[in-house]
């Protein structure tokens, strides 16, 4: 939701204001060195006020706004008129009032516009606040004003235009108003009922000047686009909410975050139909529309590409890309010699809210925890963990290793046996959400995918152990793993390049160099470093991820790698270590 703010809104229309104030006094004045010193009230004293406004479409007051909705072409600038109905909202700050006092109300249109009105009368109460420090809250109040126009005495007056039929604007005890973030059906339903159109007092012209379009703040240009979207698939029946992320470049957007556009649902053919707007630079930026389950269990795209986004209607019908279907639903790897698998997402993690621990898989492959505190402070909430260790059937854990504990027999004692819980038990929210979809590859496994257990090769003919290499991804070092079809791949070392003979400085993708390979089914685990007890340590230059399979009493195996270095089968990690998990599904 937004509340009121200072965006500067510069238009210039013509309206006319006339402005009467009713003072009520009150009997509890405290009368001192004979002056009155004013009290907070049971009922807040009121100014009746009677005021023009307007509004145009751009920042020169020039142009002829027409209907209110009714815009739907692409590149067609927004127009809007008062219709019969329409309430203004009004909020003040009483300049030189300590505590703050603020001045605020609705105010209802005066008649019946005629067709296309551009200006309107707005008349009605409004009332006076004082803000209480112990409380942190606007109370009743009163306040003497020195002329007959109340909101030429506050620093701020601004106001905001709300439809008869508005469903997305709320007013909290008359103090505050508030715009829901919300999504409507359509243009016309969006601007009749959920559009902002803020405005602010203009004194010297006795005016208020409302604008929904182009806008300068603080120096920088901003506009508020609208999306009419048809969006297909989605998955049917679901509930998602909506993200405008826009940065300088893709890089960035991909891994950005944005403004909460609202919550739209997906019909029984997996698409939604729903317009909604948003507020942005007007520079030229890399657009997305992300959208995630309510549930987070689905996390899905529309790029809309590099766009200079200016305040009109765009037109959206695309397809979302699911990130798991477009990166590894098809993308087969082999761990023996009958079985495949498919690689989640990303590296799991495990999030500590209010009620408890949650799972999810990065939404990038290249990102982990790292340093960050949650590695560290593992008992706190609202921190992310990514770094566990591994507890066997033994352990008196059930923690999933997420302990800084650095005694042996925490984790378990007995040789040979089994991880106490597999990761994957878990339900992994945007990983499908239910529990024993995924799980961790055996040593076996993972020697087998890095084919060093012999030089045997694919189905392709290619050597097994020439599937990996070393390379930076979006700034971050870690391996490559290649699927076991590579039809058709390009932008790879050759094979010659690849394997024990690679680099991190071998092969560096930008993020989009690497999407595209990530489509093609490509797999990379980022170097994420390890931790032992409350040290984390080699973050960006070691990576180590765990198997199923324990080792002797205190260790188990992991995938290791480094520089120099790589092990699949590495059995000197102690159970305690905290290393990267990264779950696999099997292929039916």
């Amino acid at each position: 939701m937004k509340r009121l703010t200072n965006t500067a809104v510069l238009l210039t229309i013509a309206a006319a204001l006339a402005t009467t104030v009713i003072s009520c006094s009150s009997d509890d004045n405290v009368v001192e060195s004979l002056q009155p010193v004013e009290q907070p009230t049971a009922e807040p004293q009121t100014v009746h006020v009677t005021v023009g406004a307007g509004f145009a479409d751009d920042n020169n007051g020039s142009g002829t706004p027409s209907t209110r909705s009714a815009v739907v072409t692409e590149g067609t600038a927004r127009k809007l008129t008062f219709t019969a109905g329409d309430r203004l909202y009004v909020k003040g700050e009483i300049t030189g009032t300590s505590p703050q006092k603020i001045v605020a109300g609705y105010l209802d249109i005066v008649g019946t516009p005629a067709s296309g009105a551009t200006t309107a009368t707005f008349s009605g109460d409004l009332s006076v606040y004082e803000y209480n420090s112990s409380t942190y809250a606007y109370e009743n109040s009163s306040h003497t004003f020195t002329t007959d126009d109340p909101l030429s005495e506050c620093s701020e007056a601004d106001g905001v235009l709300v439809h008869k039929d508005a469903v997305g604007f709320f007013v909290d005890d008359d103090k505050f108003g508030y715009y829901t973030t919300t999504t409507a059906s359509s243009v016309d339903a969006l601007m009749t009922q959920s559009l902002s159109v803020y405005g602010y007092y203009n004194s010297l012209g006795k005016q208020f000047i409302f604008s929904v379009f182009d806008y300068e703040y603080g120096g920088t240009q901003y506009c508020t686009p609208i999306f009419n979207c048809v969006i297909s698939g989605l998955k049917p029946n679901t509930t998602y909410d909506v993200t405008h992320i826009y940065k300088t470049n893709f890089e960035k957007a991909i891994d950005g975050h944005g403004s909460g556009l609202g919550a739209v649902t997906s019909d029984a053919d997996g698409k939604a139909t729903f317009a909604c707007y948003g507020a942005c630079k007007k520079a030229e930026n890399y657009h997305i529309l992300n959208f995630i389950s309510s549930d987070k269990s689905d996390d899905r795209n529309v790029y809309l590409g590099t766009k200079a986004l200016t305040s009109k209607v765009y037109n959206i019908g695309t397809a979302a890309s699911s990130r798991e279907a477009l990166k590894f639903q098809e993308a087969k790897f082999s761990v023996d010699t009958d079985k495949q698998v498919y690689f989640s997402m990303g590296n799991l993690y495990a999030y500590k809210g209010g009620s408890g621990w949650e799972w999810y898989f990065q939404s990038h492959q290249w990102e982990y925890v790292g340093n960050a505190s949650g590695n560290i402070l593992m008992t706190s909430s609202w921190v992310q963990v990514d770094l566990f260790g591994w507890n066997g059937t033994s352990s008196s854990y059930d923690n999933y290793g997420i302990s800084s504990s650095t005694t042996n027999t925490d984790y378990g004692s007995t040789a040979g046996e089994s991880l106490k819980h597999d990761w994957g038990h878990n339900a992994i929210l945007n990983g499908g959400n239910t529990a024993d979809t995924w799980r961790t590859l055996t040593s076996a496994e993972w020697l087998y995918l890095f084919g060093m257990e012999s030089s045997g090769t694919d189905a392709s003919g290619h050597a097994r152990y020439r599937k990996y290499f070393r390379a930076t991804v979006n700034s971050v070092l870690g391996i490559v793993v290649l699927p076991d079809d590579i039809s058709g791949i390009s932008n790879i070392p050759e094979e010659s390049s690849r394997g024990t003979a690679s680099t991190f400085g071998g092969k560096t993708y930008t993020t989009a160099e690497w999407t595209t390979l990530e489509a093609a089914g490509c797999v990379f685990l980022p170097a994420a470093g390890k931790r032992n007890g409350t040290t984390v340590d080699e973050v960006g230059s070691l990576g180590v991820y765990w198997s199923s399979t324990a080792y002797g009493i205190y260790y188990a195996y992991s995938l290791y790698f480094n520089s120099s270095s790589m092990l699949p089968t590495r059995s000197a990690g102690y159970r305690y270590f905290g290393y990267s998990v990264r779950l696999v599904r099997d292929v039916e």
